[in-house]
């Protein structure tokens, strides 16, 4: 320090302004990067693009209990506000990661990975309740039972309604190791397609309190639901509606119905 001091003395003010700028670099400002701004949509927009207003949105990124900043494997960072977005975007309406570049300012690649981290980490938290809602069938079977019954169903008893969808699948190959011919195995005559069949329970106000998947697409609609153990998990759901509910708003007999390649 001896050695650099009389140096330092015999330089002028911009000289060592300069020298000292050298070693300390300043800090550069924080300008955020603003790609999507959820309170410049109007709740009809809103509702148009997510199917919740923008009050709704918030709700759900505060109920999911998201952290401040979503953060994927491959280090795409988005807040927890647009990170709902994307996911409701997607599920609204059958759309491609493309067809959302302009709203959110994104590369397809980067919101499919959102998406997938999104879905992943909503359904490790609420597999429970996709699986089947309990909780919900409980307060209002003898309602849905009511309701199927007003519409001229002759049944008092059915409350659900056995329903499924196919996925298309592209390029189905055999997993690592597996001797497996999945182009034959995932192949549905019905809908002359390979893709994954995916099964639920809806009930009279559109919800699907229970939902099972995948399936290969080979298989029929009332095998799903076999697989599904829907016949082996409503016996013992019973025993738990009639344990939580009182004698007065206890169903004797309930089911789910299925027509055709559903069975019942």
């Amino acid at each position: 320090m001896d050695d650099v001091l009389p140096f330092l003395l015999d330089l002028n003010g911009e000289e060592l302004y300069m020298l000292l700028t050298l070693y300390d670099h300043p800090e550069r400002p924080i300008i955020p990067d603003i790609r999507f701004n959820l309170a410049s949509l109007a709740d009809a927009n809103a509702e148009k693009e997510f199917r919740f207003d923008v009050r709704g949105v918030l709700d759900l990124a505060r109920l999911f209990e998201l952290p401040e900043f979503v953060i994927t494997s491959e280090r795409d960072k988005a807040h927890k506000t647009e990170a709902v977005c994307i996911l409701l975007a997607r599920l609204s309406y059958p759309n491609r990661n493309y067809d959302l570049m302009q709203r959110f300012g994104r590369s397809p690649s980067a919101l499919s990975r959102l998406f997938s981290h999104i879905v992943l980490y909503v359904y490790d938290r609420y597999q429970e309740i996709i699986y089947f809602q309990k909780r919900v069938c409980a307060e209002r079977i003898q309602m849905y039972c009511d309701a199927v019954h007003a519409c001229g169903a002759p049944m008092k008893n059915v409350f659900g309604f056995i329903d499924g969808t196919k996925i298309p699948v592209c390029r189905p190959s055999a997993r690592p190791g597996k001797k497996e011919n999945l182009q034959k195995q995932v192949y549905s005559g019905h809908k002359h397609v390979h893709c994954m069949n995916f099964q639920a329970v809806v009930v009279p106000d559109s919800l699907a309190i229970h939902c099972w998947g995948r399936w290969k697409g080979a298989g029929m609609t009332s095998q799903c639901c076999v697989k599904a153990s829907w016949l082996i998990i409503w016996p013992t759901t019973r025993m738990y509606l009639m344990a939580t509910l009182s004698t007065a708003t206890r169903p004797t007999d309930t089911d789910v119905f299925g027509v055709g390649l559903q069975g019942r």
